[in-house]
């Protein structure tokens, strides 16, 4: 979306707020830390995350991904409360792939 409407201000505000948070979010689940630490940075990704979300928008494509996270929020985040469940993957052309629960 960035290069798409490189001269709109506030699509670049978006975008360089939003993806180094989704990228934390996938590589979150390699790092190589305590569960004490992974769930604190979770914690901390998870509420940038919504915070960019839930901002106010006048873009179409930007309020576009945000309805993409707000219709699917009880299924995006489970990573952030179970360590066991694999990076999310989010394609932003109005498609979710979700990861599934943990096995128990």
């Amino acid at each position: 979306m960035g290069k798409e409407f490189e001269k709109n201000d506030e699509v670049q505000a978006f975008v360089a707020a939003f993806a180094p948070l989704l990228a934390d979010a996938m590589h979150l689940y390699s790092k190589n830390c305590s569960d004490s630490d992974y769930y604190k940075e979770a914690k901390e990704i998870k509420k940038k995350i919504l915070e960019v979300v839930d901002a106010e928008a006048q873009h179409m494509g930007i309020r576009n991904i945000q309805d993409i996270f707000h219709k699917n929020e009880k299924r995006l985040y489970h990573w952030a409360s179970d360590r066991r469940v694999p990076r999310i993957t989010i394609v932003l052309n109005g498609t979710c792939v979700l990861p599934s629960s943990p096995a128990k």
